[in-house]
């Protein structure tokens, strides 16, 4: 557990939590490189990195998008204030470390999320097309 190291610099956990994906996609062309180099000459680097991180996106979709929303659940205190959720002790958009979360949370959906939904949505689009200039590859 982090927080045993970091201690409950939330904002901080929070970024390493988001960080994990981007040092993934980084992680599989490293090690797709490697392979290319020393295993198989002849990987076919595109297609090997499309296939994996793009089933990996979608095994873990939907926890991160989850884990992006964490800083926007809150609950609203009889005062008029609001806290979060998962650390009630942090005030919504009034603390500087719930600030830093919303800000990571945006930035991780605008480079993560939102890049795969547009890929997805681009794939099932030239279906169709591409079924029909090349119908025994879609077999």
């Amino acid at each position: 557990n982090l927080e045993c190291i970091i201690g409950s610099n939330y904002p901080l956990l929070y970024g390493l939590r988001q960080a994990v994906p981007p040092f993934g996609v980084l992680l599989v062309a490293i090690i797709l490189l490697c392979k290319r180099r020393w295993y198989d000459p002849e990987l076919r680097f595109h297609e090997e990195f499309v296939n994996t991180v793009g089933a990996t996106m979608q095994m873990v979709s939907i926890s991160l998008l989850i884990s992006i929303t964490v800083p926007f659940v809150c609950y609203e205190h009889p005062n008029g204030k609001s806290s979060m959720v998962d650390h009630p002790e942090m005030l919504c958009f009034d603390d500087s470390g719930h600030l830093a979360m919303a800000t990571i949370g945006i930035v991780a959906c605008c480079t993560v999320v939102l890049p795969f939904i547009v890929l997805v949505l681009h794939g099932v689009f030239r279906l169709p097309a591409a079924k029909r200039s090349s119908p025994s590859m879609m077999a």
